[in-house]
């Protein structure tokens, strides 16, 4: 393909980097993937205790709204 001073690059060297590169993102995508099917159960409940908790803010923020009204 082309060359550097005394290396050269081929396609042969081109193929074994995309090579690598894809396995080494396929190794991390598969470790990510055990790790959050692992902490599935406490992901969930992270994610129940956040939607709980934007619920009530967003009631709160209603009410103030309400009793803003009513003033007027």
């Amino acid at each position: 393909m082309f060359s550097v001073g005394d290396f050269d690059f081929t396609i042969g060297d081109a193929v074994g980097v995309s090579v690598t590169v894809i396995i080494l993102a396929s190794l991390g995508f598969a470790i990510s993937s055990y790790i959050a099917w692992r902490k599935r159960k406490a992901i969930a409940a992270g994610a129940r205790r956040m939607s709980q908790s934007i619920k009530r803010a967003s009631m709160h923020i209603r009410k103030s709204f309400a009793s803003l009204s009513n003033r007027v």
